[in-house]
């Protein structure tokens, strides 16, 4: 990859701050008068922990990887300098059980839950949910939300460029046969270039591409 890469401290974020209990109840003494319950007061919930972004994800996203979303995650190419144990690191902190990506290139969200035995999401559990998500195939009803025929055309033309790369005879034709796929609504601009926070929640990211 060409440009100026830019290097990330991965281990960086901030510690999480204390949780503060009480365990303290009010029991009668011996022999001695009833203690009053204790009045109960409405407090405002705690506000959330900000949930930050493992900065390998975080958009712009060009000069620590590059993946093109139509191959498999495992083709995923990050910069020489990004730790090799990155696909293991959470994707966010806190950890996170669940995350929803959004595009504005996409009529669908993604689901991101952990994989393995991790309870929490990480780097590697992002690029596998889109690649499932995106390797679905395209509904009819999908294809009818492309308003225009230049869409549809940007559409089948990315389908007729994603078989046409495969060298194997076999997988070329297999590949032809299942049709479009929900990848292809993205045309040509099918590389990951990183997520954004959005204001639907803390869990929720906006996927950008290029």
């Amino acid at each position: 990859m060409s440009g100026r890469y830019v290097h990330f401290a991965y281990d960086s974020y901030p510690p999480t701050p204390p949780s503060t209990f009480s365990n303290s109840s009010s029991l009668p003494s011996p022999g001695g008068p009833m203690t009053p319950p204790p009045l109960h007061y409405k407090h405002a919930p705690l506000p959330a922990v900000p949930c930050q972004l493992n900065p390998i994800l975080a958009a712009p996203s060009a000069h620590n990887l590059h993946y093109n979303m139509t191959l498999p995650p495992s083709t995923v190419q990050f910069h020489p300098t990004v730790p090799h144990h990155i696909r293991d690191e959470p994707a966010t902190y806190p950890h996170v059980p669940r995350m929803t990506i959004t595009s504005r290139s996409l009529p669908w969200s993604i689901t991101v839950t952990p994989s393995g035995k991790s309870v929490f999401v990480t780097v590697s559990d992002v690029f596998k949910a889109i690649y499932a998500s995106l390797r679905v195939n395209m509904t009819s009803g999908e294809f009818a939300q492309l308003r225009s025929v230049d869409a549809q055309r940007q559409v089948n033309d990315a389908y007729r460029r994603r078989y046409r790369l495969i060298p194997n005879p076999s997988a070329y034709d297999e590949e032809k046969r299942q049709g479009l796929r929900r990848v292809d609504f993205l045309a040509a601009m099918h590389c990951f270039a990183g997520l954004s926070p959005t204001k639907q929640g803390p869990d929720v990211w906006e996927l950008s591409v290029s």
